[in-house]
């Protein structure tokens, strides 16, 4: 199940974010910092986090869905109707069991009922295993460059979202 984020879900988010900022210091990964969070609360509402649950109600994974372009990387492309999907992350200890699958599925049919064109995101050129899900999901890469916020290249997807009738 996914849903909003609500006030009582601020120490899960949390707790989700931190055991991956964790696990990406441990494995030497420079991307996500625990101050992260502050900023992300700082730019985005708390309805716009989406946290994924298990069947016992626990949360497992989020992202988040925005109509703000906070990388300021989208404008070339002009694309009219989009939302930008950010931050979809799993705990650990639940990661290969469908998780990350679910949040994109949602993410599509919530674009789809709010009636945005495109779902965008990007991903760092270096993540293979989340670029090869993010494709097998349907997302096409438009360009590669040095995302403002992160210090590596990356890579701009978007899902163009169809209508229907």
């Amino acid at each position: 199940m996914v849903r909003h984020g609500e006030e009582k879900d601020i120490e899960a988010i949390q707790e989700i974010f931190f055991d991956t900022v964790h696990w990406m210091k441990k494995n030497h990964i420079k991307q996500w910092n625990y101050e992260d969070l502050d900023f992300l609360y700082s730019k985005f509402e708390l309805k716009e986090f989406f946290l994924c649950f298990n069947s016992d109600n626990k949360a497992v994974g989020f992202m988040i869905l925005s109509k703000k372009d906070i990388n300021y990387c989208w404008d070339k492309l002009q694309l009219e109707g989009a939302i930008y999907l950010y931050k979809l992350t799993v705990k650990r200890i639940y990661t290969k069991l469908g998780y990350s699958s679910e949040l994109l599925n949602y993410a599509i049919t919530y674009a789809a009922k709010n009636q945005n064109n495109w779902l965008c995101l990007c991903c760092l050129k270096s993540k293979k295993k989340q670029r090869a899900l993010y494709e097998s999901h349907g997302f096409n890469k438009i360009f590669e460059q040095i995302n403002p916020l992160e210090s590596e290249i990356s890579l701009f997807y978007t899902y163009k979202i169809e209508k229907t009738n």
